[in-house]
């Protein structure tokens, strides 16, 4: 006669084998080979990345606008310096100064003395850098920066001007009497340029 196993026995054996295929059917969800841990874990790498890239975006708009801003301010530098200057005083008609800058603008002015009247004349053009480049060219070949006076003492009546240039590899401020100016050869081809620019300009007077 076979011997049934007992109510108990037989429970717990079906207990069991109900648990594994449960444990089968529904594994574990922390089991896998990819944890919470490990997503988390690399979330910090991820805004390290962003942040080195917005750093990097950034620093490069500062370093154009830090370039541009330095390509303006040479540009503003190179309209405002100066190019030549033409200055000369006589008590008897005035001050005379004429300016050119890097850029091309040319001013003139004079201002008659208190006797006169004190009136004043100014005027204004544009010269183009052929006109520049005539003037540099011709302060270089008579080697303006050479020249100096020859004497002391001034002749009766006699104004001493002054011939400021900063044009290329020249640089130099020049005082001579005008009658030096006049008669030695270099020195008149350069009061011959600055008398032809001087022209130019009383022509734009109103």
């Amino acid at each position: 006669m076979q011997t049934m196993p007992s109510p108990i026995v037989w429970s717990s054996w079906r207990t069991t084998r109900t648990l594994a295929l449960l444990w089968l059917a529904f594994p574990c969800s922390g089991c896998g080979s990819t944890s919470p841990r490990s997503e988390t874990s690399s979330e910090p790498s991820s805004r390290v990345d962003a942040a080195t890239e917005s750093s990097a975006s950034a620093d490069g708009g500062m370093s154009a606008s830090a370039t541009q801003a330095s390509e303006s301010a040479k540009t503003r530098h190179k309209a405002s310096s100066l190019f030549l200057r033409w200055e000369v005083s006589h008590p008897h008609w005035g001050h005379e100064k004429i300016e050119v800058m890097q850029d091309g603008e040319a001013r003139y002015w004079l201002q008659a003395p208190k006797t006169q009247g004190g009136r004043s004349q100014r005027g204004a053009l544009k010269l183009s850098p052929e006109d520049l480049e005539a003037l540099q060219g011709t302060f270089k070949e008579q080697k303006l920066c050479a020249l100096s006076s020859t004497r002391e003492a001034a002749d009766a009546n006699e104004s001493k001007p002054t011939l400021e240039v900063h044009a290329g590899s020249l640089e130099c401020s020049v005082s001579l009497w005008f009658g030096e100016w006049k008669e030695a050869g270099a020195a008149a081809a350069c009061l011959q340029a600055v008398a032809a620019l001087r022209t130019r300009l009383q022509a734009t007077v109103l």
